[in-house]
């Protein structure tokens, strides 16, 4: 085996080959991790684009030696070699989540495999005047792999959080078949090796059928780019309408609580004029009584939350009134940067599906227990997110941790913890569900850093 290993470096890492390799490599690296235009970040994805050449070469090493027991990876060893390589690579460096992850690296492979095996077929058709051109063309073709990894970062799907489950199971599809192709095309021109013509007749089918299926994965991913593209048009339509009612909603708000100073202004003179009273007659007690009595009547008229965060303010204002309208109290404790590095529309997803599900639950709760609290703040480099409510009235532990909706269409309902772990995961964060002393808590850690793109970092500090 060692023997067959060592001859790999003789037969077959020629310096067009190793180009392929490089080629790969670099591919790989720019399409599952993107690199930043940044002096700190290019050297780290220089010494990633190395340790991916060196792995391909030692896994495509070990390959070529295993042809050697089992003739069957014979005209295997470079799409397997490179199918643990990108697997390995996916997995502990690629930062998409995993539906992304999945479309980006089964494409991918599935591009470098068409045209490693079949486009290259390009190089056996032809008679080159010496080894110099057939070198250089194998290159040229080769460059196809850069040109669809160059695809894939003008038209990145990485920064779409809505991408449609059926596209990633119709990619991996895609990929499983082109892998079996080639495994199938490998028999059947094994088996006309010795019929020149036929052999010749099988190199232009899977040239050909190479170049379709080349084709046919560049405008498969470029719809799946249309349509997230348009989904998230969609989303971003709603997410303005929401901010929209919740503009309207701060208006009114702000107008009420204007009226409210007027009439506090208007009869503060009378009040007043009655607590002097009051305390001339020494009924201090009655002063107390008529000093509370004042402000449960003007803090609840006045208990607008702003935190410095336009977006944050508005959502939480807006779920605020919904609450209150049912008839449940809604707390907020917030540290908030008046910027955020995330997009509105996820922003407003995340808020609106915990504090709806919060409130959901209060609406079967006693009205004694009609209480959400909400917490805000930043930890190390992620946002926090909290959202507390009781146990519904009737519902276990166990039963409120399942996350079930309690409305009667459940099978319309239900989707919001799916979005809120989506979004999560799209930041490099998490999402946990616990139970605490009768409390349900929903906590959410959204990664600041991975999609920061500048802008002030200050914090307001704010409590309702």
């Amino acid at each position: 085996m060692w023997e067959k290993m060592a001859s790999y470096y003789t037969i077959v890492f020629q310096w067009s080959h190793a180009l392929q390799l490089l080629f790969v490599a670099a591919a790989i690296v720019c399409v599952l991790t993107p690199l930043r235009a940044e002096r700190r970040a290019l050297l780290i994805g220089l010494a990633q684009l190395a340790g991916v050449f060196v792995a391909c070469v030692l896994s495509e090493t070990v390959f070529f030696g295993l042809a050697g027991y089992a003739r069957a990876l014979g005209g295997m060893c470079f799409p397997l070699a490179l199918l643990v390589v990108i697997a390995v690579y996916s997995v502990f460096f690629c930062r998409f989540y995993a539906r992304m992850r999945v479309i980006v690296t089964c494409t991918l492979y599935a591009a470098m495999v068409t045209v490693t095996v079949y486009i290259s077929q390009l190089t056996q058709l032809f008679t080159f005047p010496n080894d110099v051109t057939l070198e250089i063309t194998a290159v040229a073709v080769n460059l196809l792999i850069l040109l669809f990894a160059a695809f894939f970062v003008r038209f990145p799907i990485s920064r779409f959080t809505d991408i449609p489950g059926g596209s990633a199971v119709l990619v991996s599809a895609s990929s499983v078949t082109v892998v079996a192709s080639v495994f199938i095309n490998y028999v059947l021109m094994s088996s006309v090796l010795n019929d020149f013509a036929a052999h010749r007749v099988g190199m232009i089918y899977t040239f050909i059928a190479g170049v379709v299926m080349y084709i046919m994965m560049l405008v498969t991913y470029l719809l799946i780019n249309i349509i997230c593209q348009r989904n998230e048009q969609v989303l971003e339509l709603q997410t303005q309408r929401k901010m929209a009612e919740a503009d309207e909603k701060m208006l009114g708000i702000t107008q009420k609580s204007i009226a409210d100073l007027r009439l506090l202004r208007h009869d503060i003179k009378n009040r007043y004029s009655y607590m002097s009273l009051l305390i001339d007659n020494g009924q201090y007690d009655e002063l107390k009584e008529y000093l509370q009595s004042m402000c449960d009547e003007i803090v609840p008229s006045l208990a607008v939350i702003d935190c410095g965060n336009r977006t944050v303010t508005n959502i939480l204002n807006m779920e605020k009134a919904k609450a209150e309208a049912r008839g449940i109290r809604m707390e907020a404790e917030l540290n908030v940067p008046p910027v955020l590095p995330f997009k509105d529309t996820d922003l407003c997803s995340v808020f609106s599906n915990l504090i709806d599900n919060a409130i959901e639950a209060c609406e079967s709760a006693d009205a004694e227990n009609r209480d959400i609290r909400v917490r805000v703040s930043i930890l190390q480099e992620y946002l926090y997110i909290g959202v507390m409510n009781p146990l519904p009235a009737g519902r276990s532990r166990e039963e409120a941790l399942e996350l079930k909706t309690t409305k009667r269409d459940a099978a319309s309902h239900g989707f919001g913890t799916k979005i809120v772990r989506r979004i999560a995961a799209f930041y490099n964060g998490y999402v946990t569900y616990s139970e605490q002393s009768g409390w349900f808590i929903a906590e959410v850690m959204l990664d600041m850093m991975q999609r920061r793109e500048g802008g002030e970092n200050d914090v307001s500090v704010c409590g309702m």
